[in-house]
């Protein structure tokens, strides 16, 4: 079956895009944003970060949080958060880092699911996001989810791809030669290159994850096509992934969708992106 687009990812993808700036090194502020860029909800709304220390619970609605396990730097993740009570915003701080963002909701809720950034110059290991939902002016208590950070290679052109079920979904980047850089072609003669494959021929490794990148300075100028293909399902009814571009200079580019049923083995592309 091929990818079921998510009718928001047009809207995510443009409004990601303009609030974002290529990242860089950590600040020393050690702030929120200097871990995670952006968050938005899944129709594209922008969270706002906010530097001071994230509202105390004050008899709020009690939440849960369910997300990826797992994300490189400079890629995205997902977390969706569910009440039996209706809320109207998220608050999301970070464990042992300073602000937090705010998400406005459309209309009260009891199910959102955020989409957030991995700064390319994070080094690795773990984060944890602690999320509370609010209603009207109470806030609930913060439940935490933990993301997984896999250190890759980032460069003039970074594509990943992250997603949840364990299955075996594969990322293919096409590069302006028209050379296709994927799991048969690990390194292509542009320079661009594989270095995270997850999950082969479902021999799970619970990365779920992939990237392909060209270094600074290597990457071909042109037209770049993006393609995922449900290589296997691997027994899971639903995978959904989110596909992340850096470009050098540009500002990034997130597109989400869901794979339902059987896999196809049969490459979807996603979208194109100029360098």
């Amino acid at each position: 079956m091929r990818p079921h687009r998510d009718i928001a990812a047009a809207g995510l993808v443009a409004l990601v895009a303009a609030a974002c700036s290529e990242a860089g090194p950590l600040a020393p502020t050690n702030t929120i944003t200097d871990y995670l860029p952006y968050m938005a909800l899944s129709t594209g709304q922008l969270g706002t970060a906010q530097t001071d220390t994230a509202p105390s619970p004050t008899g709020g609605p009690t939440v849960a949080a369910d997300g990826f396990a797992a994300a490189v730097n400079g890629g995205s993740a997902e977390i969706t958060v569910t009440s039996t009570t209706p809320f109207d915003r998220v608050l999301v701080r970070l464990r042992g880092v300073g602000g937090h963002y705010e998400v406005p909701l459309p209309a009260p809720t009891t199910s959102t699911t955020l989409v957030f950034g991995i700064s390319r110059d994070v080094s690795g290991g773990g984060l944890t996001l602690q999320v509370a939902g609010v209603s009207g002016g109470a806030i609930g208590q913060y439940v935490s989810q933990s993301v997984r950070v896999i250190r890759v290679g980032n460069g003039d052109v970074q594509v990943s791809i992250a997603w949840k079920g364990a299955s075996d979904v594969d990322l293919h980047v096409t590069d302006p030669s028209g050379e296709e850089v994927y799991f048969g072609n690990l390194r292509s003669a542009s320079g661009g290159r594989l270095d995270l494959d997850s999950n082969p021929a479902c021999r799970i490794d619970g990365k779920n994850n992939e990237n392909i990148v060209w270094p600074q300075g290597g990457a071909p100028r042109g037209t770049y096509t993006v393609l995922v293909d449900y290589y296997d399902d691997c027994g899971v009814a639903q995978s959904d992934y989110v596909v992340t571009v850096l470009v050098a200079g540009q500002s990034p580019t997130v597109v989400r969708g869901s794979f339902v049923g059987e896999s196809s083995n049969n490459p979807s592309r996603v979208f194109t992106f100029t360098y």
